[in-house]
């Protein structure tokens, strides 16, 4: 059996971190990739597969505790295809970067990961903040990815900044709404959103 997924990604921060300092410090003359890039990149595969697997779980329960239904169901061929075009764009930024290719993959993702959300009755939850926001900082990692393929393959200049909608837009929201979520059910209050 071997690491545990998250122990790799974390090892893989680690070394982005590594690389960064020393070629801040002149230990390396040039570096391969960019490594700010790689540890973005890394910290979107984390989302990608947390948010997999927490989204639609807490969207279910959150309906089912409203009285509503829901038929969310796993899609195993779509979530091995959104997991590995978001390695795909991994790995197209260390070999590849902003090229057309990359943009392809780039693109591909984009669109996996939309239909990915789309499954997961986020309208649904539109009057539960606590559960809507993680769809909206879901959302922006298609978006941020969107961006990234209009620019790659159209060099469309409203799409230069893609990278804040992803650190911004995905990390932020996503970080604050899982904190929020996380911290009201392990200390064991009510799963309401109050303001």
């Amino acid at each position: 059996m071997g690491p545990h997924p998250f122990l790799v990604m974390l090892g893989l921060l680690f070394a982005a971190n590594a690389l960064f300092h020393a070629g801040q410090l002149g230990w390396l003359d040039t570096l391969p990739f960019d490594p700010l890039r790689f540890a973005a990149n890394v910290v979107m595969l984390m989302i990608v597969v947390v948010g997999g697997r927490i989204i639609p779980a807490f969207t279910r329960s959150a309906l089912v505790a409203g009285g509503k239904s829901s038929s969310i169901q796993p899609a195993p061929r779509l979530e091995a295809a959104s997991l590995a075009a978001v390695a795909a764009v991994v790995i197209g930024d260390l070999t590849v970067p902003d090229t057309k290719t990359a943009g392809v993959l780039t693109a591909l993702a984009a669109v996996l990961l939309t239909a990915r959300l789309g499954r997961w009755e986020g309208v649904r939850a539109l009057g539960m903040l606590l559960v809507f926001v993680l769809h909206v900082g879901y959302a922006w990692l298609a978006v941020a990815l969107g961006l990234k393929a209009a620019f790659l393959l159209g060099q469309l200049p409203w799409a230069a900044n893609w990278l804040h909608a992803l650190t911004t837009g995905a990390f932020g929201t996503m970080i604050l709404a899982v904190t929020t979520r996380v911290a009201l059910g392990h200390t064991g209050r009510p799963l309401i959103c109050r303001f």
